[in-house]
């Protein structure tokens, strides 16, 4: 199944670009546009969907007539930065475990010069607009990862270690935080999540240095 939708500027009040994903999210993703989208949606935009939890045959067919009914700017037909005229993605396409390797091979000692950054940096500093938030929110709400993703995640994560200036400022954002203050409910399930887990000797000794240290600089903080 699949969705259609469209992105709108803001400042002249128009459909831009024209899309299709597997999941609603992908109509509110930044990643993998290209820097002609990239350049209007600093503009501003809003995003539309068209059809939801369609199949993916029919989400093509619609993908194209709407490119066609507001034509595309590389082609002076209109007002879509689309490069092509639609119905030939590649929704739910996964890259195997060789083509993955391929791909690090090929990026492996591959410099971004300071422009590239700069240019990368601009691109994902636009504010988002708090109904575009709250459509992410409603659309990402109840699910859940894969056992095969978690573990995925888990793996990804052994080994890497933040820098003492990341931990720092993580430290400051913790001691400025307002205190959070959790439901009932909430306690009860974190309780249940809990049970039957036992903590090394290491690990328990890493919190009661973590709460000592935090109790120091509140303390420093006047706090």
């Amino acid at each position: 199944m699949a969705c259609v939708y469209r992105h709108i500027r803001l400042d002249k009040n128009e459909p831009f670009y024209i899309g299709i994903g597997a999941e609603t999210k992908r109509a509110y993703t930044i990643h993998k546009r290209t820097k002609y989208w990239t350049n209007v949606s600093k503009q501003g935009y809003e995003v539309d969907i068209l059809f939801d939890d369609i199949p993916y045959e029919d989400a093509k067919l619609k993908e194209k007539e709407f490119i066609k009914l507001y034509g595309r700017i590389d082609l002076g037909t209109g007002t879509l930065v689309n490069l092509t005229d639609g119905g030939d993605g590649s929704v739910g396409y996964k890259h195997t475990k060789e083509g993955l390797l391929r791909i690090g091979e090929k990026s492996k000692g591959r410099k971004k010069s300071p422009e590239q950054i700069k240019k990368w940096k601009e691109s994902r500093s636009f504010v988002m607009k708090p109904e575009t938030k709250e459509k992410i929110r409603m659309a990402l709400m109840g699910r859940k990862h894969s056992e095969e993703r978690r573990k995925n995640q888990s793996i990804s994560h052994i080994g890497r270690k933040a820098s003492e200036e990341t931990k720092e400022k993580l430290r400051q954002y913790m001691l400025k935080r307002a205190p959070y203050v959790f439901t009932p409910e909430a306690l009860f399930k974190l309780s249940e999540s809990h049970k039957g887990i036992k903590q090394s000797p290491e690990t328990i000794q890493k919190r009661k240095d973590t709460i000592a240290f935090n109790k120091l600089k509140k303390k420093e903080a006047g706090l």
